[in-house]
């Protein structure tokens, strides 16, 4: 039998508890694993229910949006290819290509010019007017450059650029209750990502101060698509905390290439209009 510790000893230290002191250790150590737990499921969870059986036929409307997917997703990422600063050229080819494609819709394109390394990039945005709420307006927002090193940004990000084209081919025929603007931003990948010379930092620093309400949905290809309750309490929160400028919101496209997949995504596309336009 070990001899008994004096009071003015120093007691070792031990990682388990003492003998009579397991149960409340038990008890930690669940309490502990059911809070972890919990966290897990809680950043994991999906809102709804995924969806089992045959796919439905695709509409005729979901079919042509399929087609301009395509048509915009090819002509970026193919016919342009690599477009940033580096490959400068082509960068000027995408916002021609954004631009010219917003005037055959009807549109005014504007420009948000700003200088980066020495060039010019610019943010391409249009704007469509609502039937209420003039203080408020939603913002669709994908950027329309690629990383650096020879990538042909498909996925990130000219699907993000095809989604909100089509979009806009929708919102130019179809009235709405909030202004809506649709914004193509440069320079959101590295080494700007994050830096001054960022596109949608450029842009957010121009909503300060115009006394609207503004919230930023998001297209970017290399996000999971993300809408409904999850969108609809990040707004609630953001407008409780007063904020007045450009937001970014988690919602993106991603758009693997073959037909079914991109008349899938025009589907989603629809189902996402009632949550982004408040209707009366």
């Amino acid at each position: 039998m070990p001899a008994p510790i004096a009071d003015n000893q120093p007691r070792p230290l031990t990682l388990l508890p003492q003998s009579g002191k397991w149960k409340g250790f038990a008890i930690r150590v669940s309490i502990l694993f059911a809070a972890l737990t919990l966290f897990v499921a809680y950043m994991i969870v999906m809102p709804g229910k995924s969806y089992s059986g045959p796919a439905a036929e695709p509409t005729l409307d979901e079919l042509q949006s399929a087609v301009n997917l395509r048509k915009h997703v090819t002509r970026l990422a193919t016919t342009i290819g690599e477009r940033n600063l580096d490959r400068y050229k082509n960068l000027q080819a995408a916002a021609e290509y954004i631009e010219t494609s917003f005037k055959s819709l009807g549109y005014a394109p504007q420009e948000q010019e700003f200088k980066a390394e020495g060039l010019s990039a610019k943010n391409i945005f249009v704007e469509i007017p609502g039937t209420h709420s003039p203080s408020e307006i939603v913002v669709v927002g994908a950027h329309y450059d690629s990383a650096l090193g020879g990538t042909p940004g498909a996925d990130d990000n000219a699907t993000g650029v095809a989604s909100a084209l089509v979009l806009a081919k929708h919102f130019a025929r179809t009235p709405h209750a909030l202004p809506i603007r649709i914004v193509l931003f440069a320079n959101e990948e590295q080494p700007y990502y994050h830096d001054g010379t960022m596109g949608s930092l450029q842009h957010a620093a121009g909503c300060v101060g115009t006394g609207h309400r503004s919230d930023l949905l998001a297209v970017d290809g290399h996000e999971p698509f993300a809408r409904g309750r999850h969108a609809a309490g990040r707004s609630a929160r953001w407008r409780r905390r007063g904020r007045r400028s450009c937001r970014l919101a988690g919602v993106g496209a991603r758009i693997p290439h073959r037909d079914h997949v991109l008349a899938g995504l025009a589907a989603d596309l629809q189902d996402l209009l009632p949550d982004l336009v408040v209707r009366d």
